[in-house]
């Protein structure tokens, strides 16, 4: 399932004319039967757009983007799978996991793999870039054009876009990023 896709540029004028996030509540009612959470709705509002900002820095156009992807065999979905094409010409797909995580509202956690998020009171969340590890290897899983012999390169990152590395390092602690998977692999 998935609640939106269409090119860059669809996704541009969809975000310039304040439309995506009903789109996606639209199609998330008609599959689940029911409406999402007011907080879902919220974050693609506040998400979408800065997303696109960043897009359009990037000068991307006829990239194909899709949203709230669903995992198969899960109920998992991915914020954000953006298709496109590197300068040599090979097929990419990166998973883009967004996260409206402040500064003020993000500490870590004593558990292994987790950080401490500040909503109403603090809250334990997995580690964004295991998040999207485990995305990556469910999809290297269930999808078998992966094994295929020009597959596309699968990437995956975290767009935090209310997070200051210089302000507060946390995500990028050593002790919660494993960086012994290779995602190009």
């Amino acid at each position: 399932m998935i609640l939106y896709e269409g090119t860059i540029e669809t996704f541009n004028e969809d975000v310039m004319q304040n439309c995506v996030a009903d789109r996606a509540a639209e199609k998330y009612t008609s599959h689940y039967n029911r409406r999402p959470a007011t907080s879902e709705y919220r974050s693609w509002q506040n998400s979408l757009p800065i997303l696109n900002q960043a897009f359009r820095y990037a000068d991307l156009k006829d990239n194909k983007i899709l949203l709230e992807y669903e995992l198969p065999y899960s109920s998992q979905r991915i914020d954000v799978l953006l298709f496109g094409k590197s300068v040599d010409n090979t097929e990419n797909i990166v998973i883009l996991e967004l996260k409206q995580w402040s500064n003020d509202g993000l500490k870590e956690s004593d558990s292994e793999g987790n950080v401490l998020v500040k909503y109403a009171s603090w809250k334990e969340q997995p580690h964004p870039s295991l998040q999207v590890e485990g995305y990556y290897f469910h999809l290297k899983d269930f999808k078998k054009f992966f094994e295929e012999k020009n597959a596309p390169v699968l990437s995956g990152s975290t767009y935090a876009h209310n997070y200051s590395r210089q302000d507060n390092p946390v995500l990028f602690s050593d002790n919660l990023i494993d960086d012994s998977w290779d995602m190009t692999a």
